[in-house]
């Protein structure tokens, strides 16, 4: 009895998605053709109550045909759903890996009213990414006694591993009423978006992939004015490409570029001798960002910061008001079931305003390695190069992670014109015991210089936080 119930609480939960010979209606109305499809109804509560069961009942299909992926969600309610323009509403996420990394995923979110949202999941959870903007459908039906959600995604706008017929797959469902997420595969306290912890999604077989060549020309007209000087017009034409190679590995080309439509910074008072970091809103340096980054714990634990011997916005920062023209960029970017590969290059113009600025060739390139299941080892590169100035650096990174548990450590060298110094700087988040315990150091040396290529605080800087005290988890314990 003992051996078995331990075989029953690993087994890994499992979805077989069945052909389909003609297409389900995107509607929001399951239609018949979905009885066909094999399904899932088992979620477990999340909160309030981990491990408990759901209030109300879901019920999950999955069908595929040779260009697409299909999912019909039906979500009962005890009450008639209704959507609030406030925001907080029903929703439904799907996240599916298709690389079998058990680190990375998409995911796919719909919620009651219509609205819809998609993005990356990194690092095993840690981090997530919504500059992916992909090409797929979405319906949903509201009806007495529940509601319905059908979603169709093309295997030509994802990349997958090919030959790879398992793929991971979690399902989340929100209810608003009563503030409760559920999961299909029951997911740690502090790792809700723990990839590792996906079912599987069985029997998959994409036949259309996405080896087309994209072109989209822009042209703007700028208008400049200023108080007692004349008007300035200013056309401008640019010229994006995109070329997927493989499912996995695409080529992103942008000459030209007018990125004076993008949302502007926000406002911020420095009165400090650094300069304000701000995040990065290009759509081409956005596209595949979290590959040329250095391993972090995650969003929302600002007790440990990667070292960043890459800051896109050094590539065509601001002078004043005026931002440096960028001639042209090529970026590649590729993911295996193992390994992730980004190589980036970009060339500015000069820009006179106060001072000159020179042209400017600058070049990136990241090559991880996903070592047992979920652990990573890593390097990174960054360069400018000028007439008689050059800044570059390379850095290792490590991450290794266990349960709950996770290390991070990275070392880094510069070189400005001859002269190098180090950076480091490692981390900690687990449990020992009931106790929660974090920590972090940095050492920067009073030579390190990223300063046209990374960000990185004063010179010299040394830093160590540590923290630790008793972890309660309510949801197992009398109080609620």
């Amino acid at each position: 009895m003992f051996i078995l119930a331990i075989l029953l609480f690993t087994v890994e939960k499992t979805l077989s998605i069945n052909h389909t010979p003609s297409p389900p209606v995107i509607d929001g109305r399951l239609e018949r053709i979905w009885e066909s499809a094999d399904s899932i109804s088992g979620l477990i509560q999340f909160r309030p109550y981990k491990g408990e069961e759901p209030e109300e009942r879901t019920t999950v299909y999955a069908l595929q045909d040779d260009n697409n992926l299909y999912f019909g969600i039906r979500c009962y309610s005890k009450e008639r759903p209704r959507p609030c323009i406030s925001g907080n509403e029903d929703y439904v996420a799907v996240a599916i890996d298709p690389f079998g990394s058990k680190t990375t995923a998409y995911f796919f979110q719909v919620s009651l009213s219509g609205e819809f949202g998609d993005g990356w999941i990194l690092d095993d959870g840690m981090n997530t990414d919504e500059s992916w903007d992909g090409v797929w459908s979405r319906a949903v039906g509201i009806y007495d006694d529940r509601y319905e959600i059908e979603i169709k995604i093309p295997f030509k706008s994802i990349r997958y591993h090919q030959n790879l017929d398992e793929w991971g797959l979690q399902i989340k469902r929100y209810i608003a009423r009563n503030h409760e997420f559920d999961y299909w595969t029951e997911v740690p306290e502090l790792q809700e978006l723990k990839v590792s912890a996906f079912g599987r999604l069985k029997g998959i077989e994409p036949k259309s992939t996405g080896y087309f060549f994209e072109i989209y020309p822009e042209g703007y007209i700028r208008q400049d004015r200023y108080f007692g000087v004349k008007d300035r017009i200013k056309p401008s034409l640019s010229l994006n490409l995109r070329w997927d190679l493989t499912p996995q590995t695409s080529v992103t080309g942008t000459f030209f570029p007018d990125f004076a439509q993008i949302e502007s910074d926000p406002f911020e008072l420095n009165l400090t001798q650094y300069p304000t970091k701000f995040e990065e809103r290009r759509p081409f340096f956005l596209e595949g960002k979290e590959i040329f980054r250095l391993s972090d714990f995650g969003h929302g634990r600002g007790f440990f910061k990667p070292i960043e011997i890459y800051y896109s916005r050094r590539i065509g920062r601001l002078i004043g008001d005026e931002p440096v023209p960028i001639i042209t960029g090529i970026k590649l970017t590729s993911r295996g079931s193992r390994s992730e590969l980004g190589v980036l290059t970009s060339y500015t113009d000069s820009l006179r305003v106060d001072t000159t600025e020179p042209r400017k060739l600058f070049g990136v390139g990241r090559l991880r390695y996903r070592l047992f299941q979920i652990s990573t080892i890593g390097l990174l590169y960054s360069s400018m190069f000028r007439r008689d100035d050059y800044n570059q650096a390379v850095a290792i990174d490590g991450s290794f992670r266990k349960g709950k548990s996770q290390i991070l450590i990275q070392g880094a060298v510069s070189d400005r014109n001859r002269k190098r110094d180090l950076a480091l700087a490692g981390g900690y988040f687990g449990f020992i015991g009931n106790f929660l315990a974090l920590g972090s150091i940095q050492a920067f040396g009073d030579s390190f210089d990223v300063g046209e290529i990374g960000y990185a605080p004063w010179p010299g800087l040394k830093r160590a936080i540590f923290y630790s005290g008793p972890f309660i988890d309510f949801s197992r314990s009398l109080v609620r």
